[in-house]
C-alpha cells in the first residue's frame, strides 16, 4: 500500500484491498488528527506510516502455490504462463536437468507447486550482471546483460550474515569478515558482491528473488518476509543449494538469527582472533548459550 503526496491513496504498484479498508477505517475514526500507529516494534505518525512504510508485493506472491499455467502474467497483454517458459527459465539459470518438472505432480501436489514456482521466479529474476559500474558504502549501480541499469541498496553486514556462510564437509561456517556484501532493490532483486565487487553465484549464498519487499528501514532477514524465508527453509536458494532442510531450519531459527545480529560486533571481534574469521553453527550455539548464561 502506498501513500502519495495527495494523501492515502492506492497506486498501480502498491494497490491492496487492505489498504483501502485501512483508509476508510482511519477517516471514519480519526479524521485528520495526527494520531500514532503502534506496531510490535515501531511507532509511526499518520504521515510516517504512509511515506516510510510501503509494502510492495512482487510478481508471484499472489500465486506462489497456484498452478501458474492457469494464471495470467501481470503485464500489459495479460498472457498466460506456459509450461515451456517455466521449465526453460529454471534450466537456463540453474542448469540442464537441475530440476525437471513433473507436470502431473505439479497439478496435484501443492508443496511441489510451491517448490516449482519458487524456482521459476528465482530463475526469472536472477540478476544477469554485465558490469558493476559504481560502488559506494550505501549503493551499487550495475548494468544487466539486457542493457538496463539498476541501482541497489546495501544491507548492513549484521543483516547479511546468511550470505557469508560456507558449506564444508557437511558443516556450515559463518564468516564475520564481511567477505560478501548484500544489495537489494524494491522489486525483489538481490545481488551479492565479493570484496573485489564481482557478482557471487555460489548456490548457497547467491542473491534470491523476494516475493515481498519493504521500503522502510532494513529489518533482519529472519524477521521480515516470512513467506520468503519459509520457502528458503523448505527449498533452499535453488535446486543446486547443497544445504539440507534440517540445516536451514537450524540456522534460520529466529532466536539464532537475532542472537547474531544483536551480538554481531562482539562476534566479529572474537572471530578476528581466529585464523579464518569464522564460527561454525555448533560453535555459535555454544556461544549463544554461554553469553545468555552470563547475562542471566
Amino acid at each position: 500500500y502506498h501513500r502519495n503526496n495527495n494523501g492515502l491513496e492506492d497506486s498501480e504498484d502498491y494497490a491492496s484491498f487492505y489498504g483501502r479498508q485501512f483508509e476508510r477505517y482511519y477517516d471514519r475514526n480519526f479524521g485528520n488528527n495526527d494520531v500514532a500507529f503502534i506496531t510490535e516494534r515501531l511507532k509511526y505518525t499518520k504521515e510516517q506510516l504512509g511515506n516510510d512504510w510501503e509494502n510492495k508485493v512482487n510478481e508471484g506472491a499472489d500465486n506462489y502455490n497456484k498452478d501458474l499455467t492457469t494464471k495470467r502474467r501481470p503485464n500489459a497483454n495479460k498472457s498466460f504462463y506456459t509450461k515451456k517458459e517455466i521449465q526453460d527459465e529454471i534450466q537456463n539459470w540453474f542448469g540442464m536437468n537441475s530440476f525437471n518438472i513433473d507436470w502431473t505432480k505439479y497439478k496435484n501436489n501443492e508443496k511441489y507447486r510451491k517448490q516449482t514456482n519458487y524456482y521459476f521466479f528465482q530463475a526469472k529474476y536472477a540478476l544477469r550482471v554485465k558490469s558493476v559500474n559504481k560502488v559506494s558504502d550505501k549503493y551499487v549501480t550495475i548494468t544487466q546483460k539486457n542493457g538496463k541499469e539498476m541501482t541497489l541498496k546495501r544491507v548492513p553486514p549484521e543483516e547479511s550474515i546468511y550470505h557469508n556462510i560456507e558449506l564444508k564437509n557437511g558443516k556450515i561456517y559463518f564468516y564475520f569478515d564481511n567477505r560478501y556484501k548484500k544489495y537489494v532493490q524494491a522489486d525483489g532483486y538481490e545481488l551479492i558482491l565479493d570484496k573485489n565487487n564481482k557478482p557471487v553465484y555460489i548456490p548457497e549464498i547467491s542473491g534470491t528473488y523476494n516475493y515481498y519487499t519493504y521500503n522502510m528501514k532494513f529489518e533482519p532477514d529472519w524477521f521480515n518476509h516470512k513467506k520468503d524465508i519459509d520457502l528458503w527453509k523448505d527449498f533452499g536458494a535453488g535446486p543446486n543449494d547443497r544445504t539440507t532442510y534440517e540445516q536451514r531450519l537450524e540456522i534460520g531459527d529466529l532466536s539464532f538469527g537475532s542472537f547474531i545480529q544483536s551480538n554481531y560486533k562482539t562476534l566479529s571481534e572474537m572471530a578476528k582472533s581466529r585464523k579464518d574469521n569464522y564460527f561454525t553453527y555448533e560453535e555459535l550455539i555454544i556461544l549463544k548459550r554461554t553469553m545468555q548464561t552470563i547475562k542471566d
